[in-house]
């Protein structure tokens, strides 16, 4: 328990479903390494099925999370990028112009010293 917490504290379980299969895990290795009867995966067992039981409860709100998360990473890897390109076109012109670090100079996403054109 004390790596799913330390995990799910990290943001590392991108899907409800992965941080179920992390119970699932935990639940097979109890019954696994202590029998099917044994408290310890009797416990497993009643907890993993609570988990699941929650995220089926709440599988709606959970999956627009989810989507909202990753359209919002998707957007800020396409900012990253486009900055890069950026930053990358800009030094290349300079480089290929001989113009100093304070002249306009047009980089590959349409920008000009910060500022947007075309």
């Amino acid at each position: 328990l004390q790596t799913i917490r330390d995990k799910n504290q990290k943001c590392k379980y991108k899907t409800a479903d992965a941080f179920l299969r992390e119970f699932l895990l935990m639940k097979n290795n109890a019954e696994k390494f202590n029998g099917i009867s044994n408290p310890l995966a009797l416990e497993a067992n009643r907890i993993y099925e609570h988990v699941k039981q929650v995220i089926e409860t709440n599988r709606e709100e959970l999956t627009e999370m989810e989507d909202a998360l990753q359209a919002m990473n998707a957007g800020g890897n396409n900012r990253i990028n486009n900055k890069k390109k950026k930053i990358t076109g800009t030094k290349l012109m300079k480089q290929q112009q001989g113009t100093s670090s304070s002249a306009a100079v047009p980089s590959e996403s349409g920008m000009i010293d910060g500022m947007a054109v075309g």
